[in-house]
């Protein structure tokens, strides 16, 4: 029997890119939200500073949060592969 993700129906070369696309799209959003609400929380008259962001481990959680989207992009692609 023919499994779903074997030859006749596994996704083409242009499927797997086109996916791909859409899920760096999504992450790159996500990032962008990520970082508004940084500037939002944190900014002082449009300006952030590294001096700002290191107080109170902030920037760690940033990097935490990136990099939970970032793996989040892996597993998603893992998935429907």
């Amino acid at each position: 029997m023919i499994k779903p993700k074997e030859p006749p129906f596994a996704p083409t070369e242009v499927q797997l890119e086109k996916r791909i696309m859409e899920l760096y799209r999504d992450a790159y959003d996500d990032i962008r939200i990520e970082i508004a609400k940084m500037y939002e929380a944190f900014s002082a008259d449009g300006s952030l500073s590294l001096a700002e962001m290191t107080r109170y481990n902030r920037l760690t959680k940033v990097e935490q949060q990136l990099a939970t989207i970032l793996s989040g992009l892996y597993k998603k692609y893992r998935d429907w592969e």
